[in-house]
């Protein structure tokens, strides 16, 4: 028998591997199944269209935010250069 769980959004009962996993909930699943959440942040990411834009330059406007982005970019490099 397949485990089922109830999305928050839409109500429906959906089988387990229709959510995205999340540790800090109790039961280690996201409330909403993967197809509401991904209308969810298409919704919001309409609203918010600056959102990301706004964000780097406030993080790249200070040296320790420049660190984060060179990090991130060396850890890509490694992990990826042989593909």
């Amino acid at each position: 028998m397949t485990e089922k769980k109830t999305c928050t959004a839409c109500k429906k009962s959906k089988p387990v591997r229709e959510f995205n996993k999340n540790k800090t909930k109790s039961g280690g699943l996201q409330d909403k199944c993967k197809k509401c959440a991904k209308e969810y942040y298409d919704r919001w990411l309409k609203k918010n269209p600056d959102y990301h834009a706004d964000r780097y330059k406030e993080l790249s406007s200070t040296e320790e935010g420049k660190e984060v982005y060179r990090k991130r970019a060396r850890d890509w490099y490694r992990k990826n250069k042989n593909s």
